[in-house]
């Protein structure tokens, strides 16, 4: 058939067939322009992805439109991609996942690095011949059903809503549930190769175990509390019970009476420290009677004595400080006081100080008073 009948029985201009014949171009492509990276380096970064998700590092979108970016920089190829960010546009990652639909965005699953490291090449090839060396040890090539699989996972007992037939546009179709979050439980389970299962056993949490706990379980089911589970000691163990040995101690009443004595002792000694140090001195008139203290002040180390007039050695006649009246003709009942400063004798009333006078005291308060200037 030649190329203008093809054309009248096809319906297709002649031209078209010379051009697409003379090109060698005999698929349909899309119209409009092509990808600015060009078939062949899409298909590279197509690779690079499949090679990226089989290591375990799936790239995200944002690395996908980074890749664009930088292969189109390093090549040398034209393009309207975003300078600024260094990224490829949303439009050109949705085109590219047009063109190529074994891609596609999923939701990644975390998987840890101890699970990764334990699928790689040495340790599943270890794992195989281990398991190859017991099953002719113990002669179960021919045996399936000798052979047991157990696993543990993890179940919430909590009633989970289905499909329910409701009003057709009702905008919230509620279903009540025992609680928001239920409580987790282990499931032990354990099946052998020829499908031979063995009833589970459950590990439910608490202390105290109830018969309701067993209600619609298989025949033979095992429901254990976590506290009934023999665990062996570790060092974190053994430090807790030797902080509840120590609390116990601590807290006992012999403890907590001998704590309260050295309290109170040390109160005691406190309050004698907090004393005065200048003590009241009465004087009584019509017996020789001398009385004397120490003064621990920095201005006076000696001792200070006061002797009755009707003593036999007759002493100076001492006069109050600041109401000028002589000891021998007081009237006051009031006990007299010594100054530190200047030694003189004043009546208790006649200062608003134990141990300086009332001139003492405002010459000690003037020199205190900034000066102005």
């Amino acid at each position: 058939m030649g190329i203008n009948e093809a054309a009248r029985n096809f319906d297709v201009p002649a031209t078209t067939l010379r051009r697409r014949k003379k090109n060698e171009s005999f698929k349909k492509g899309p119209q409009g322009p092509s990808a600015c990276l060009g078939v062949a380096n899409e298909n590279k970064i197509v690779i690079h992805i499949k090679k990226l998700q089989s290591y375990g590092f799936a790239p995200t979108r944002d690395d996908v439109r980074v890749m664009a970016f930088k292969l189109a920089e390093q090549l040398g190829i034209t393009h309207r991609f975003n300078r600024q960010f260094g990224k490829a546009g949303y439009d050109w990652l949705h085109l590219f996942l047009a063109r190529h639909p074994d891609l596609s965005v999923r939701k990644a699953e975390g998987v840890s690095l101890a699970r990764a490291q334990g699928m790689r090449r040495k340790e599943v090839g270890d794992y195989f011949k281990l398991l190859e060396k017991v099953l002719e040890e113990n002669q179960l090539f021919d045996k399936p059903g000798h052979i047991f699989n157990m696993d543990e996972t993890g179940l919430q007992l909590n009633n989970k809503p289905g499909y329910v037939v409701a009003c057709k546009g009702s905008k919230n179709v509620a279903n009540i549930t025992a609680s928001e979050k239920g409580e987790t439980i282990t499931i032990v389970a354990c099946f052998s190769a020829e499908g031979v299962y063995i009833p589970p056993m459950c590990i439910m949490k608490g202390k105290n175990k109830k018969a309701e706990f067993e209600d619609g379980l298989p025949p033979g089911s095992i429901v254990c509390m976590n506290f009934e589970i023999p665990s062996t000691s570790t060092p974190v163990q053994q430090a807790r019970m030797r902080s509840k040995q120590v609390a116990a101690i601590l807290n006992s009443e012999e403890s907590i009476s001998n704590k309260k004595s050295k309290q109170e002792a040390k109160r005691k000694i406190s309050n004698k420290a907090a004393e005065p140090q200048t003590q009241k001195i009465k004087i009584l008139k019509g017996k020789s009677k001398r009385v004397s203290r120490n003064l621990s002040s920095e201005s006076e180390a000696g001792s200070i004595s006061l002797h009755d007039s009707s003593d036999g050695n007759q002493s100076e006649e001492e006069y109050c400080r600041g109401c000028n009246e002589a000891y021998s003709t007081t009237k006051k009942k009031d006990d007299w006081l010594k100054c530190i400063r200047c030694l003189s004798w004043y009546h208790e009333t006649c200062s608003d100080y134990t141990e300086l006078c009332v001139p003492c005291s405002k010459l000690i308060l003037r020199k205190k008073k900034p000066s102005k200037k």
